[in-house]
């Protein structure tokens, strides 16, 4: 089981886009992974799931500025910056 583990790892992808940002953003994952959206203040404004496929994260309530997008399974963590204009 721990060889599967590492390749999951290994063959883990995330699209991401549009960077910058206006109302959503889509994030196409081939893991289920857990997600946290974090200001440039250090303030955490989302958190959710992200399900194997395409995601969208509505983003019409956030403050125009720099985000920090949080990724993370038990063997798996990836920051992605962007920005929402």
């Amino acid at each position: 089981c721990s060889n599967l583990s590492n390749q999951d790892i290994t063959n883990t992808t995330f699209k991401f886009y549009p960077n910058p940002a206006n109302n959503f953003i889509t994030i196409n994952s081939t893991l289920e992974v857990n997600y946290n959206i974090v200001s440039i203040l250090g303030k955490t404004v989302a958190i959710g799931t992200l399900i194997q496929g395409d995601n969208t994260i509505d983003l019409l309530n956030f403050n125009k500025g720099v985000y920090l997008l949080n990724v993370s399974s038990d063997s798996y963590s990836k920051t992605i910056k962007f920005v929402k204009e």
